[in-house]
């Protein structure tokens, strides 16, 4: 998802330390893209990503499976959504400030 959003909002792949939580935090914000799919994105896939990280956490293959169809779908509606971001947008997302 890290990937897909530094491409869609471009932001050099390379960069680290941006948060793709806080981006799709300020992209909600903002009201840019999809943003009924980046809370199903969120749910599904960051946040049971960070408990895997942070705690070992072993998703069910229920859960498995709607990180997968969640991100499909994401995927699928962020080709068909130009997101024109704005200065102060680009700021916050590098500053991770939202």
């Amino acid at each position: 998802m890290e990937l897909l959003l530094k491409e869609k909002c471009h932001i050099p792949t390379t960069l680290r330390g941006i948060n793709t939580a806080n981006i799709i935090e300020i992209l909600k914000k903002h009201n840019k893209g999809p943003t009924k799919f980046f809370d199903q994105a969120r749910k599904y896939v960051t946040d049971i990503d960070n408990n895997i990280k942070h705690t070992g956490y072993v998703p069910s293959k229920k859960e498995t499976i709607h990180a997968l169809k969640s991100m499909e779908e994401l995927s699928r509606e962020l080709e068909n959504c130009p997101i024109e971001l704005t200065d102060d947008i680009i700021d916050k997302i590098y500053s991770g400030v939202y």
